[in-house]
């Protein structure tokens, strides 16, 4: 059972714990006061955050997480129970995303245009792998050992290939931002670019990556949830505060749900509630999709953007 929310809040180098069991109460990690050998930053006096936690994920023990830090350049590794960072692995510049798999951690390194592999036992950076321009989501699609790169200028898919370390291209006529895998699919967000005032989702075969539908919405589409085992997808737009709800075979906005502010990243819970964070109102709306309403606004960091349930 998921009893905690852990937002990072990019803003002011913090992590906000949420008791989704106690009334939403919330706790305040500053990174900076829980970090060991690091000298303490007051980022108040520097007017800037120095660290930027944007992505977060969980690690192969129920304790640890690892935050993707865009201003620091590093992976932190933290005992989210001891509220302590263990340890950090330096890698490219301006990491965004991060996954796990098979005891390694994968990282998005936006101005190096590469993919740092760390070794979660250890601890150790093990190699950068060259991918297309600013990459920045990363998907992983277990059953063929292979990693799904946005390359968020680039036009295309990196697809790296762990058992045979080989890397292909999957040229797109649209840059893609965010990626859903699920099931037999691949999801690919494309926020506005090419001039136009629409975002795409385009929709690929996971067999053979062939395109099988694309989806056009107005506005700045910045995150994106496939409710299992539907036709169902939900979209926050940055531009009008709207989130919405999309019938993917009928190609057809079914609802539009009223948030406010510049909703942006995306959590499914795998039953009722999403999780959307706020990065102009600097908050997280719990919202129930079933019941087509807001549970509850809840006030985090600055610009909140990664979110797990641990």
């Amino acid at each position: 059972m998921n009893n905690r929310l852990i937002v990072a809040n990019a803003g002011n180098d913090t992590l906000t714990l949420v008791d989704l069991k106690n009334k939403y109460e919330i706790e305040n990690i500053f990174l900076n006061n829980i970090c060991r050998n690091r000298e303490r930053v007051n980022i108040f006096s520097m007017n800037r955050p120095c660290i930027g936690p944007h992505h977060i994920i969980k690690g192969s023990n129920d304790s640890i997480i690892y935050t993707a830090n865009s201003y620091d350049n590093s992976v932190f590794k933290i005992d989210i129970n001891k509220k302590t960072v263990i340890d950090t692995v330096y890698v490219g510049s301006c990491p965004k995303h991060l996954e796990l798999l098979n005891g390694c951690i994968f990282v998005t390194n936006t101005d190096s245009n590469s993919v740092s592999v760390i070794d979660e036992k250890e601890f150790i950076l093990l190699e950068n792998i060259p991918v297309g321009e600013k990459p920045h989501d990363i998907k992983i699609n277990n059953s063929e050992n292979l990693i799904y790169v946005a390359n968020s200028s680039g036009y295309s898919l990196s697809l790296i290939y762990l058992d045979s370390n080989k890397i292909d291209e999957i040229r797109l006529k649209f840059n893609p931002f965010h990626i859903i895998i699920n099931k037999d699919k691949v999801y690919i967000l494309c926020p506005q670019s090419n001039g136009t005032m629409q975002s795409i989702i385009q929709i690929l075969d996971i067999k053979d990556n062939i395109l099988l539908t694309e989806l056009k919405v107005e506005g700045v589409i910045l995150d994106m949830v496939v409710i299992e085992d539907t036709d169902i997808l939900y979209t926050t737009n940055a531009f009008d505060g709207f989130l919405y709800k999309i019938n993917i075979e009928k190609k057809n906005i079914l609802e539009k749900y009223y948030l406010g502010g510049m909703p942006n990243c995306m959590l499914y819970n795998g039953d009722d509630l999403l999780f959307i964070s706020d990065a102009l109102k600097n908050c997280v709306t719990v919202f129930d999709y079933k019941k087509g309403k807001i549970i509850k606004n809840i006030s985090v960091g600055l610009e909140p953007n990664g979110l797990i349930l641990v």
